[in-house]
Parts: C-alpha cells; structure tokens; sequence
C-alpha cells in the first residue's frame, strides 16, 4: 500500500490488496483480510522494549533479547521515555539490523506508548517485553507456536519470576548462568501446558494487530494499577482467548514481593484506586474477588476415558476462572476437549461466561436449576459460592447430586459458621458475625447428610484464615477454660477455619 498526498488531496495505492471473499465465521473473515495484508511482508513480529531510566536492566533485556532470539526474524523497537539517564545513547549503539528508536520529550506513562505501536510498526504481531525482563532460549519461537495454534488465540504469555496472579515458576538457580540453563531444560514445547485465563499479567506478551485494531490500546483511564485486568477483559469479550504457555519461562528481573522501588503507602493507594475504576467502569464486576477465584480442584481426571468429551456444569462462579481452571487440568490430562455449561443466579457475569462456555449460560433464580438442566448429564459440577449462602442448601445439594452421572464428581464449600467469629461474638466483643447471613449449617451435618444419600466418595480439605500462633494459643486458652471439651486443640483449630472444600463422587 502507497500513500500519495497532495495538498488536499490523498491517494491510496491499494496495490495487490483485493477484498476477501466471506468466509464461514467472523473471525475466518478477519483472518482473510489480514492474510491478505500481510502476504508481502517480510517480517511479521515486531519486539517492543520500553525503557525509562534503569539502564542497566534495560541493557540485559536487550542483550538476551539479540542472543536468544536468533531463530525468528522480528523487528526491534526501542522506545525511550524521557529517560534522564543514558538510555538513549545505549539505544543509539545496539547493534541490530531491523532495529527501530522512538524517543519521547516526556514520560506521558505508558498508556500513551501503547498507542504508538501500530503506527510504529505495520506487522501481524506485537510483542512487548519490559525492561526489567531476561528472555531465555526458545521463549519466542514457544509463544509463536501457542499464538499460531490456534486463530481464537488473541494474547499470550509465560510463565515467570516474581509475578503474581498464578503466573509464578519458581526455578533453582543463584545467578544468571544458572538462570538460563534452567530455562533451557523448562522452555520445551508442550501445548498441555497451555492455560487459557481470564486475565493476564503482562510481564511479557504476544498480541495480534487484529486485537489491537479491534480492542484499542490501554485505556487512558487507568493511570497504572489494573489496566492489565481491564485489557484482559476487553480481549476477551471481543471473542479471543488469553493463554498462558506453561511450556515457557522468561525472568522477571524485579524484586516485586519485596516491592522494590515502591513506596507501600502509594502502592496501596494506587491498588484502591485501580480497583474502584474497574468496578466503575464494568458496573460492579470487580477486578479480584470477580475474576481472580481460583478454586482447590482435588477432582480425579483418571476417571474419564481419554477419548471422551467431558461435561462440566459451575454454578455461580462469578466471571469463570474455576471452569478454564478445570478445563486447563483436562487439558493438561490429555483430555484436550471439554464441553462446558454455566448458570449464573447474578446477571452482571451473564456477559462474560458467554465468552468462557461458548455461549452455554443460563441466568436465572436458583430455585429453577432443574428447569434447565437433567438428571446423570454431567461428569463435574462446581459451585461456586459456599452451599451455606443457599437459602435450601441440602435439597440443592440432593438436585446437584441427580444432575452427575454416576462416577461424577462436585466440588463444593461450605462456610465454617463456628470460627472464631463466632467466638467473639459470643464474647461480646464482634457485633456482626456475617453480614451475608449463611445458614447455619455444621460440615457434620453436611458429611452425615452425604452418608444417607449413599454416595460414593468424599473428600475433605479445609482453608484456614491468615492467623498468628498468638492468636491460637488464645483459642486454646478460651476453649480450655470452659470446660466443655477435651479436645482443646481440635477445637481450636477449628476456630481458623474459613471453609470446608468438599469434592463428592456419585
């Protein structure tokens, strides 16, 4: 394409660029014409590293980018950001043939930069590496094989050091050396290691120029904190997929549990803002409690053939990270298809379980489950919220029970309503034990109820609140001196629990 202009007049020379004929779906038709844009050109990826200040990380970003990256031809974009150190004059002197450099007069933050990407480079695929990040061998040819695999795939990313949500590998190594030679025997290929997420932590990361041209850049609006759940959201519900390649690992070379070069009290005040303005912008969805419950899946997968289609039915599990969790570990099981339904009894997460389920989402009262789904269909079912908070827990426990097949697993909680809130409260000392009001229901109970309905098997695990030793001698002090049981430390223990973690085979 050529573009002539003359006072006010422009010209397009489309070239050979001839509209696509239609295809079977939306996305097909989208991959028509970009194909066709892209046939010419020579290269197809292009590598951004943004840098401001901390040049001496920036350079062994840049130095393992051109050793580990031979494979692939790629463009290298260098982008300075006001830096007020030597940054620029180090851009100026690597030595690499495809290498670009943008320099800003100011640090406008990184929303801006974002914006700058299509026009700066005209490729299929955008790849951005911070500068705080050491790439290792075979880290890019990897992600190209997750990204091409598949034409749902919008965004990728590895796995890494010192990242939250999940995204974690905790590697052996002392030193750099070290580092690489890890990450050499890690970085092999393995589509069963692709997880598909609702949100990515972009560390580093693929994009395609179609997300791009139909998702927008970062939004100005977030001025750091949570812009990356607000990207992963919108690629999402433009229909494409997030996965990340369990098969690959880069070093984040960035003390982040420590918080280095963060002043906790504006962290904090940065997380509290980000938070709120996602919460504002998507009507109340929010960005961790929403999107980030992850479950305990103690499922066993041997128990379905490897050429079956598994079914999975989740109830309440907010925007869907405990279905692509389960689906992830099917995958990772060689089960590589699953077919996935959801109901949600809350309409502001109908939007994105659409997107999780393949549009197999019903929205209704949970007292009209079974009008919507039948008896022996289904090999998984989890509910997502705790049984207590269901104002009939044992007969929906009885309908989620009939909706198995036989073998069929569910995985559910209930909230441990004798912890050690009620303890205080009982003491007089906490006015509120819960202001969601469960029923009060006793994992007794609930294991008792389970026997008289003769199923197969039961597996119990509990999650404890963050508690210090102070604080459980405390309990045990209290326990002992009412007499009422032996078991002073059971019974204490008991007080840390927050939920019980049920799995149920029919």
């Amino acid at each position: 394409m050529r573009i002539e202009t003359n006072e006010n007049e422009i010209f397009i020379d489309m070239g050979d660029f001839e509209r696509p004929e239609p295809k079977e779906n939306v996305r097909k038709n989208r991959m028509s014409y970009y194909n066709n844009i892209y046939e010419s050109n020579e290269i197809n990826i292009g590598i951004f590293v943004l840098g401001y200040n901390r040049v001496d990380k920036t350079k062994e970003c840049i130095e393992s980018i051109l050793k580990y990256t031979s494979d692939i031809k790629y463009e290298l974009i260098l982008i300075d950001n006001n830096s007020t150190d030597d940054t620029y004059e180090y851009f100026k002197s690597v030595s690499y043939e495809h290498k670009k450099i943008v320099r800003l007069s100011k640090n406008t933050g990184f929303a801006f930069v974002s914006q700058l990407y299509t026009s700066v480079f005209k490729g299929k695929y955008y790849v951005i590496v911070t500068n705080d990040v050491i790439v290792t061998q075979n880290w890019l040819s990897n992600l190209m094989k997750c990204i091409e695999s598949d034409d749902s795939i919008g965004m990728v990313s590895p796995k890494s050091s010192n990242v939250s949500n999940l995204q974690q590998v905790s590697l052996n190594f002392n030193n750099l050396d070290e580092m690489q030679a890890e990450a050499k025997k890690f970085n092999i290929s393995n589509p069963l290691k692709w997880e598909e997420r609702i949100r990515l932590i972009n560390i580093v990361s693929v994009v395609k120029k179609e997300v791009f041209d139909l998702v927008g850049f970062t939004d100005i609006g977030f001025f750091h904190d949570f812009s990356e759940d607000d990207y992963s959201l919108r690629v999402r519900r433009a229909g494409y997929k997030l996965i990340l390649c369990g098969d690959t690992f880069v070093h984040h070379n960035h003390d982040y549990w420590n918080m280095e070069n963060k002043d906790p009290v504006e962290f904090n005040k940065s997380l509290t803002s980000g938070r709120n303005n996602f919460k504002e912008k998507y009507f109340d969805i929010d960005a961790w409690d929403d999107v980030l419950n992850f479950e305990t899946l103690p499922f066993n997968i041997d128990t379905i053939p490897l050429q079956a289609i598994p079914k999975i039915l989740a109830i309440d599990v907010r925007c869907g990270t405990p279905i692509l969790q389960l689906r992830n570990l099917l995958r990772e099981n060689n089960l590589l298809y699953s077919e996935c339904h959801a109901f949600t009894s809350n309409a502001k997460y109908y939007n994105d379980l659409l997107y999780v389920t393949n549009g197999k989402v019903k929205c209704d009262r949970i007292d009209y489950l079974t009008e919507h789904y039948s008896i022996n269909s289904f090999d998984f079912i989890i509910l997502g919220e705790v049984i207590n908070d269901y104002a009939k827990p044992i007969q929906l426990l009885q309908e989620l029970l009939q909706f198995l097949k036989p073998n069929g697993q569910l995985l559910m909680k209930l909230q441990n309503i004798f912890d050690f809130k009620m303890l205080l409260h009982m003491m007089g000392q906490a006015q509120d034990v819960d202001s969601n009001m469960p029923i009060v229901i006793s994992i007794e109970s609930i294991l008792s109820c389970l026997e008289l309905m003769k199923v197969k098997n039961v597996k119990l695990s509990a999650t404890q609140y963050n508690m210090d030793e102070n604080y459980i001698k405390f309990f045990e002090d209290v326990v002992r001196n009412t007499n009422l049981t032996e078991l002073v430390g059971e019974t204490a223990k008991g007080l840390t629990i927050k939920e019980y973690v049920i799995c149920i085979t029919k």
